[in-house]
């Protein structure tokens, strides 16, 4: 009897021992694939991302598995309350609304420009002085006067800019950004500079007012349809040949001294990086970016677009002025 009671009493220890065993076994492999050389756990690739993606580039992510398209200002409140996505696509420096980003990637950049029928731009042109940021000012200067105080024919009416809605359109709001760099002749303006000079805010609420609600979607659009209803745009260059096709020629594109950078970018959120995407998940809108690259800009301001225009709070700002004045 006390044999087989130390018998059993062997076996159980054994299995205890063995049971340790394994759940070491386990442990250490566990560990060994969440931990490098025992330093702190990394992350694993994602096996599907959370994409958002601004509106205005809707054709070129519709490739993208998953991706939401939505504007600028709902992914940016989306930001707020957690529920923000793994990667946004967005222009600089609307990605600096994702606070304590983990990576952003430039993938494409234009400039924009100011667009119009041949004449009527070249009167603009030739009303401004060639110094930097004029141009910018004197579409915002020009705004609801009749074109032949800017140089133009009075049968031309008067001057409408054509800028799409900044609450639904990144493009919008740095349009808005570039008009009120015009003003203040520099892009490091602030809310505070804006809510101190009364004559600014005037001026910003007389060029709004005189944007044309049928061309807040697609000002240039609108202009090619109806030049007397926009007469003067403000729009990515890289867009502008494919927009207008075979009637490019019926364009001029002015780019102001002061060039404002579109620059398209990806940005991740806290503790993730682009190579920790899903393979491919950036490749169709790098393919279809790139005509982008193919436009005239200043390489230096491709590689630090955010100096070259107002802060993400100021364009949030000038938003918010937009919505007060219209």
């Amino acid at each position: 009897m006390i044999a087989k009671r130390i018998l059993a009493l062997l076996a159980a220890i054994a299995l205890v021992i063995g049971a340790i065993a394994v759940r070491r076994s386990w442990d250490d492999g566990s560990r060994d694939a969440t931990t490098t050389d025992g330093a702190n756990p990394t992350s694993a690739p994602l096996g599907a991302a959370d994409v958002a993606c601004i509106t205005d580039l809707a054709t070129i992510c519709a490739g993208v598995t998953g991706a939401t398209v939505e504007p600028w200002t709902v992914t940016s409140e989306r930001l707020t309350d957690d529920s923000g996505p793994d990667v946004w696509i967005t222009v600089a420096p609307l990605d600096r609304l994702m606070a304590d980003a983990g990576d952003i990637r430039i993938l494409a950049t234009t400039r924009l420009v100011v667009i119009g029928r041949n004449g009527r731009a070249e009167a603009m042109q030739s009303a401004c002085e060639p110094a930097d940021f004029a141009l910018w000012r004197c579409v915002g200067d020009a705004a609801g006067q009749s074109w032949s105080s800017w140089g133009g024919d009075a049968s031309w009416g008067f001057v409408a800019p054509g800028v799409s809605d900044p609450g639904q359109t990144a493009f919008g709001a740095l349009a808005l950004g570039a008009l009120s760099t015009g003003y203040f002749a520099t892009p490091t303006f602030s809310s505070r500079d804006i809510s101190a000079d009364d004559g600014f805010v005037d001026w910003y609420a007389t060029a709004v007012r005189n944007v044309p609600d049928a061309g807040l979607s697609d000002p240039l659009a609108l202009l090619l349809r109806r030049p007397s209803a926009v007469g003067l745009t403000l729009w990515p260059e890289a867009l502008v040949e494919p927009t207008a096709g075979s009637r490019l020629g019926e364009l001029t594109v002015l780019a102001p001294t002061g060039s404002v950078p579109v620059a398209v970018v990806a940005v991740t959120r806290a503790g993730l990086t682009v190579d920790d995407l899903p393979q491919g998940t950036l490749d169709a809108v790098a393919s279809g970016l790139v005509a982008w690259d193919a436009s005239t800009i200043d390489p230096t301001i491709a590689d630090d677009p955010w100096t070259q225009l107002p802060s993400a709070a100021t364009l949030v700002r000038l938003g918010q002025l937009w919505e007060e004045t219209r």
